[in-house]
């Protein structure tokens, strides 16, 4: 939903946005109908869905950069802190949500499409695509990395993220 936003904006703002990161995020972004019923009926449910489909296999079980981590259960209790009803309205609203391409194609500035090679949410495929709508971006996917790009491989991810973005920064 963030990257949903991000590229919205940037095509509403034009010139306004001088570049944006894209991570893990498509043009188009439906929502499984059981994991929609039930983030809406069984909350709970619904976070230990898409901790599963989130994380990348290896993260499941350990492999952590960061030692002593367990991504599932941090994970976990990241959702569980969500107000409630507010994860089946984020959801109901990337499925509702088709503006994407259009605006895809009207972002101008310098973007980057991160995507997770091992990402069941958003699979690279998509982000791959969106990048293809985005004029001149640039596609980066991380290896060993699912959805939660962040946690999973945060070193990479910021390295990514200062190739791309500094140099801009001393224009």
């Amino acid at each position: 939903m963030g990257g949903a936003i991000a590229f919205e904006a940037a095509a509403r703002l034009g010139d306004r946005v001088t570049a944006i990161a894209l991570l893990g995020t498509a043009a188009a972004v439906p929502v499984n109908e059981q994991l929609l019923s039930a983030a809406r009926d069984r909350p709970h449910d619904a976070y230990e869905m898409m901790t599963a489909w989130a994380l990348r296999p290896a993260a499941k079980i350990g492999r952590n950069p960061a030692p002593g981590m367990w991504m599932t259960g941090a994970t976990l209790a990241l959702f569980d802190r969500n107000t409630p009803g507010i994860l089946y309205r984020d959801l109901a609203l990337c499925n509702d949500w088709t503006t994407g391409p259009e605006a895809a194609k009207q972002v101008t500035c310098p973007t980057l499409v991160v995507t997770g090679k091992q990402d069941v949410m958003t699979p690279p495929r998509n982000g791959e695509k969106l990048a293809q709508a985005v004029a001149g971006s640039t596609t980066i996917a991380l290896d060993d990395c699912g959805h939660m790009m962040m946690s999973e491989a945060p070193d990479a991810l910021l390295d990514a993220l200062r190739q791309f973005f500094v140099p801009r920064l001393s224009r």
